[in-house]
């Protein structure tokens, strides 16, 4: 009996360790960059109106890729709102002001972290206003004057299939506004380590349970 209550001590510690865990990264916004729509789980598109109104069912995706960037149509016209591998470009051109919308679709539920940079690489202007979405709620937001960045590193809860949007706004005037608005996604996995252990001390406990059970039997 004394043997079965260790054995029991030692699952237990196994799954306790079950917390303990490694951030994994599962999506890239440079490295993922494709001219293919969903690849990766990658969307890119665009929304009219501003950040004060916007919503996740507002989203629409981009019909043309050059071969460098996303943009709504075939010709070099406005609107000039577009989406590249670091970064993108909103538009306020002739009164139609749109959102630059890149969109992850999540393959995993839990925590995860995003950490990423934006910033405004086209001197002059008034500069741009950044934000992240998750099912619509905003979970981060920066605003930066011309030529100035920041970076974010933040943690929030995502489910299979949830729209996590970076949004790239041009603050009313989209006059060199070409912006870097890139991130990382890391999740938070258990060390394969905790799930040997666990594993390990269920075998144990199974063997101790069926010997006990020969003896009492004899």
């Amino acid at each position: 009996m004394k043997a079965v209550k260790k054995v029991l001590l030692s699952v237990l510690a196994a799954s306790a360790l079950g917390t303990a865990h490694a951030d994994t990264l599962v999506a890239d916004s440079v490295a993922d960059f494709s001219g293919t729509q969903g690849l990766n789980s990658w969307f890119y598109g665009y929304e009219n109106g501003s950040l004060s109104n916007y919503t996740a069912g507002g989203f629409t995706q981009f019909s043309y890729f050059d071969g460098i960037a996303w943009h709504a149509s075939s010709t070099f016209n406005p609107p000039w709102t577009q989406l590249w591998a670091t970064g993108g470009h909103p538009n306020t051109w002739n009164g139609l002001q749109q959102l630059a919308v890149r969109r992850w679709v999540s393959e995993t539920t839990g925590a995860v972290t995003i950490t990423g940079t934006l910033a405004d690489t086209h001197p002059g202007g008034n500069g741009v206003a950044g934000s992240i979405y998750v099912d619509g709620s905003l979970v981060w937001n920066g605003d930066i004057g011309s030529s100035g960045s920041t970076n974010f590193s933040f943690s929030t809860l995502v489910s299979q299939n949830s729209k996590v949007d970076f949004v790239l706004d041009a603050k009313g005037n989209d006059g060199t506004d070409s912006s870097r608005f890139s991130a990382t996604i890391a999740a938070a996995v258990p060390e394969p380590e905790t799930y040997a252990m666990l594993m390990a001390g269920l075998g144990v406990l199974g063997t101790v349970v069926r010997r006990r059970r020969m003896k009492q039997a004899a």
